[in-house]
This record gives structure tokens, C-alpha cells and sequence, in this order.
């Protein structure tokens, strides 16, 4: 067996947001034709966010070329890419890799293997408008992605029996791409055999070793939850009565068996609608409706609501609304979480949320240290970084006490998706 029948949930290190994506899931071209079709507004929002990641696209093409580099392959070379970064093949060897002899060290605890929750978005996107002879809506589909991770993950499994990897992915869906007869039999594929529970995920893992996949099949277990992306247009309260009934389908399911939902939440990312849109569909505030209705919905808002665009860049200073919005909502309700993909081993990052945390009463103080999750946003965090093994090293360096970081990357996750 590739892991040891006695492995504890505690003995686990969580990267829960992290992405196996290739150039073929992503719709690169519906990006260029929104850009293109809308290149004045798309520049000022640019030049109005001075931390935006696309700024460096083409001026530090170094850094760029990263992400890119590791995407050109499939999945199972990404998969592989990632474990040589954490077994220390990119770091100098006079340094003791993250992981070596079977376990994964950091400075104040070790691990015996990594979950990972590598995130499927739905890049499916029917409304690009082309400029040219041929209009085409190049198809992504999610299940198709599926079958190729699980593939990969599959084989994975068999080739590196002693790997230290234990990966559990989310699955995205836009439910305005979906009749209610399709997102009924989404929520079946991915999600009747699901369980939240550490022994059961454990189980499902080991059980991918020996399946084999189809285009119809049932996944036992396989699939931790489910994936929201606001910015190319998913719309968690719509006003459409037929998109809300699907969208409300999907969080009755949800909250009904405690299946995890991760939505996007900073105001950058991929981006196919006008910013003042997606800054209105990405808001933490635009999800208090759902949690009203919903309330023990399992929901992590990523990246922490962190915000980079100013209407005025010379007056405004960046905001803090949406973090402070998230976590009145941790507050509030017993299952909404945040996690820091991306931005986790940054000080600055940091002053924000301790700025805005110390305002809170002490017991508030507790829940919010135990609604906040780890995790990298590899490859894109590549961006601004050099590998994943830095980006975990630096945040391990950073002055928090240590029992906060281990609730971090262990008993938080855990308490989210991987329960006792």
C-alpha cells in the first residue's frame, strides 16, 4: 500500500488551493476576444491596480514563463513537476529538501504525506464574441478535465507507491451553462458516494489506484467539493428566477450532505466581464443572501478577499472591505472559512489581517484563528515567486506562533473538508 494503513489525520500537511491546470483547460482565446473587444476599460483597470498581476506578464517575462512552462504539459508532468519542487530538485542542493526520507518538515513539526486540493475550473464559455471569419466558443468541458486528472492522479498513485501525495480535487461548474437535469446529474457523478470524513477521503484515495475511469461514470468519492469562479460570471444570487433555482439546487444539496464550496475572492484573476461586474459577483458581501438562506453551507472564501483595484490609484488606498466582510461572515456562521492561496507567505499581507482581527473581541479572535486555511495557488503563484518550496519555507519563517500555523495547514482544512 502506497501509505501507511495507520496514518493519522494529524500527520497530514493541506495545500487546499492549488491548481493542475494545462494550456488545453484553459479558454485563452475567450480571454483575448474580451480584451480586444474592450481594450480601453480593460487598460484603465489596469493602470488602476498597481499590484495586478497581468502587469508583469510581459514586463518580467521570467517570471512569467513559470506557470507557462509548467502548463504546456499534461497532468501528469504538472503533478510530477510539483513533487520534484517539494523533493528539493530546484533548490540548492546544500539545502535539506521539504520533503525527504518519508516525511515533509517544517521547522516546528513534520509530516508524513501532503493533501492537496487542486482545483477544476469550469472554463467553459459559450459567449465569446470573435472578431474573425470562424466565431467560435472553443468547448472546456469539466468532465473531460476530470477524466484527464483522474487519469493522471491514477497513474500517480501506481508509479510512486511512496510519493507524498494525497490528492483530493475540487470540481468547477458555472451553473448558467447547465439545464437543472444537467446540474442533477453533475451533483450524482461527483457527489452521491461523497463523504467528508478523513477515514473515508483516506479510503476513496487509495481506492483511485485501481480505477478506471469512463465519460460516464460514477466517481466514488473522489472529489472533495465543488469549485466557483465569479469572474467569468458565476453568480451566486442571480436575479434570474431559472439560474437561481439551479444555483439554489446546488447549495441546498450542499449544505444538506456538508459539501465544501471554494469561490474565488480577490479582484483579480481571469477575467471575461466588465470589472465593475465581476467586482459586484466576486464581493463576500454579494454571498450574504446565500448564507441567510444556507447558513451551515461549508464555504471558503480564497485568496482572503484581498483587493488590488482603485477607481482612483493617485486618492484611493487599497481597500480592506472585503476582508472585513469575510470575517464577520466566519463570525457569524459555524462554516464559513478563508484561506491565504497566493498571498500566504507575504508580512504585508499579514499586517492587514492582523490590523483587522485585533479590532475583534478575544473569542472572536479564536473563531477567526480557526477559520483560516493554507494554501499556495501553484502555478500561478509562480508569479510572484520562485518555486513552491519557497513559497511554503517563507510563510513557515514568518513570525506567527506555531500553533496557528499548524491549525493552518492541518486541524482547519481538516475541520473543512477532511473531518474526524
Amino acid at each position: 500500500m502506497f501509505w501507511d494503513e495507520k496514518l493519522s489525520p494529524a500527520d497530514l500537511f493541506f495545500d487546499n488551493h492549488l491548481h493542475f491546470l494545462t494550456l488545453g483547460n484553459i479558454s485563452i482565446s475567450a480571454y483575448m476576444s474580451f480584451f480586444n473587444n474592450n481594450k480601453l476599460s480593460e487598460a484603465a483597470t489596469v493602470a488602476a491596480s498597481s499590484d495586478y498581476i497581468y502587469k508583469d506578464l510581459l514586463t518580467n517575462l521570467d517570471q512569467t514563463l513559470a506557470p507557462l512552462t509548467i502548463m504546456e504539459g499534461d497532468e501528469s508532468r504538472v503533478i510530477q513537476i510539483l513533487q520534484d519542487d517539494i523533493c528539493g530538485k530546484f533548490e540548492d542542493s546544500s539545502i535539506t529538501p521539504l520533503f525527504s526520507d518519508n516525511k515533509f518538515s517544517l521547522n516546528n513539526h513534520s509530516f508524513k504525506k501532503i493533501v492537496l486540493t487542486p482545483l477544476i475550473m469550469d472554463f467553459d464559455y459559450p459567449y465569446v464574441q470573435q472578431k474573425n471569419a470562424y466565431k467560435l466558443a472553443p468547448p472546456h468541458s469539466v468532465n473531460k478535465q476530470a477524466v484527464s486528472l483522474i487519469n493522471a492522479i491514477t497513474a500517480y498513485y501506481v508509479s510512486d507507491k511512496d510519493g507524498p501525495f494525497i490528492i483530493r480535487p475540487y470540481i468547477g461548474i458555472n451553473p448558467e451553462n447547465y439545464t437543472m437535469d444537467e446540474i442533477q446529474m453533475f451533483l450524482h457523478r461527483y457527489f452521491s458516494n461523497w463523504s467528508g470524513t478523513a477515514q473515508d477521503g483516506l479510503k476513496a484515495a487509495k481506492r483511485l489506484a485501481t480505477f478506471k475511469v469512463t465519460d460516464d461514470c460514477v466517481y466514488p468519492n473522489f472529489f472533495g467539493g465543488i469549485k466557483f469562479y465569479p469572474p467569468m460570471g458565476f453568480d451566486a444570487a442571480p436575479q434570474n428566477r431559472l439560474l437561481r433555482e439551479k444555483v439554489n439546487h446546488i447549495f441546498a444539496y450542499c449544505e444538506k450532505h456538508g459539501i465544501p464550496i471554494i469561490t474565488h475572492c480577490d479582484d483579480q484573476g481571469f477575467r471575461l466581464i466588465p470589472m465593475e461586474k465581476s467586482l459586484n459577483l466576486t464581493s463576500p458581501e454579494h454571498w450574504e443572501s446565500v448564507l441567510n438562506k444556507y447558513p451551515n453551507l461549508y464555504l471558503d472564501f480564497a485568496h482572503f478577499g484581498r483587493q488590488y483595484f482603485r477607481k482612483n490609484p493617485l486618492k484611493n488606498k487599497v481597500s480592506t472591505l472585503w476582508m472585513e466582510k469575510i470575517i464577520d461572515l466566519m463570525i457569524k456562521y459555524p462554516n464559513v472559512y478563508t484561506d491565504i492561496s497566493f498571498n500566504a507567505f507575504e508580512s504585508n499581507f499579514w499586517g492587514s489581517i492582523f490590523t483587522l482581527a485585533y479590532s475583534h473581541s478575544e473569542s472572536e479572535q479564536e473563531i477567526i484563528r480557526k477559520k483560516i486555511i493554507f494554501g499556495t495557488d501553484w502555478p500561478l503563484s509562480l508569479l510572484k515567486i520562485s518555486t513552491a518550496a519557497e513559497y511554503i519555507r517563507r510563510f513557515d519563517k514568518l513570525p506567527l506562533d506555531k500553533e496557528f500555523k499548524y491549525a493552518m495547514v492541518n486541524e482547519n482544512p481538516r475541520n473543512f473538508g477532511f473531518r474526524d
